[in-house]
C-alpha cells in the first residue's frame, strides 16, 4: 500500500464520519477551523460508540461523505475533460460508484481506530475569499504523525471539503491521475471505468 492509500485509510478511520457541520454566519479562519475541528471530534465518539453497530456507522459516513464533501467540484476535477463528453447517465452513475466505493473502503476500517489523536491547527487563507486551508495532524501511538492538510470552501451557509492533502499528496490529484491512466488504458472509454467500479461495488456487498 502506498503512502497516500495507508494516509487515506487512515483518514477515512479517523476524520471521516458524520459530524454536526460547522454553519457559521460569514467564511474566517476560525469557523474553518471549527468546522475541522468538530468533524474529527464527532468522529471519534462514533468509531469508539460500542453500542453503534458496523451498519449505523456506514450509514453515517454515507450521510457524511454527501453532506461534507463538494461532491460535484471534486468529481469533476478527477475526471477532468472526461466529465465534459459525459453523458448524463454516465457522470450519475460515477458519482453513485464513487460514492458506494469510498463508503465501503473507508467504513470497513472503523474498527482500526487504536487510539489516534485527531489535533487541528489554524486555518490559512486559500486561493480565493471563501477557501482555506486548515493544517492537521494525526498523531499514532505506533509511528510519526501525519500531516493532513484540508482545503474547505463555503458555499452560503454551509462548509464543504474540496480535497485532502496528505504529506504533501492531494486524494482529488491521486484518484485523477489513477482513474486517467485506466481510461487512457482502455481506449479513452469513461464507461469501462464506470463498469469496474461498479463491479467492484458488487463485489464487496457479495463479501458482506
Amino acid at each position: 500500500m502506498t503512502l497516500a492509500r495507508l494516509a487515506f485509510a487512515i483518514i477515512g478511520v479517523l476524520c471521516l464520519a458524520a459530524a454536526p457541520l460547522v454553519r457559521p454566519a460569514a467564511a474566517t479562519a476560525g469557523s474553518a477551523d471549527q468546522f475541522i475541528a468538530a468533524l474529527g471530534d464527532n468522529v471519534i465518539k462514533v468509531i469508539t460508540d460500542e453500542s453503534s453497530t458496523p451498519d449505523v456507522k456506514e450509514q453515517s459516513f454515507r450521510q457524511m461523505f454527501n453532506e461534507a464533501f463538494d461532491s460535484d467540484e471534486v468529481m469533476k476535477f478527477i475526471l477532468g475533460r472526461h466529465w465534459r463528453t459525459a453523458t448524463e447517465e454516465q457522470r450519475r452513475e460515477f458519482r453513485q460508484a464513487f460514492e458506494d466505493l469510498a463508503v465501503k473502503t473507508y467504513a470497513s476500517r472503523f474498527g482500526q481506530y487504536s487510539g489516534e489523536q485527531f489535533k487541528v491547527r489554524n486555518a490559512q487563507r486559500g486561493a480565493t475569499p471563501d477557501e482555506y486551508i486548515v493544517p492537521s495532524l494525526i498523531e499514532r501511538p505506533n509511528g510519526p504523525p501525519l500531516r493532513i492538510d484540508w482545503k474547505v470552501r463555503q458555499y452560503g451557509e454551509n462548509w464543504r471539503i474540496a480535497d485532502i492533502v496528505v504529506e504533501g499528496v492531494s486524494m482529488a490529484l491521486t484518484y485523477r491521475q489513477e482513474y486517467s491512466a485506466f481510461i487512457q488504458k482502455h481506449n479513452g472509454q469513461l464507461q469501462a471505468l464506470i463498469d469496474t467500479m461498479k463491479a467492484k461495488v458488487r463485489e464487496n456487498r457479495a463479501e458482506n
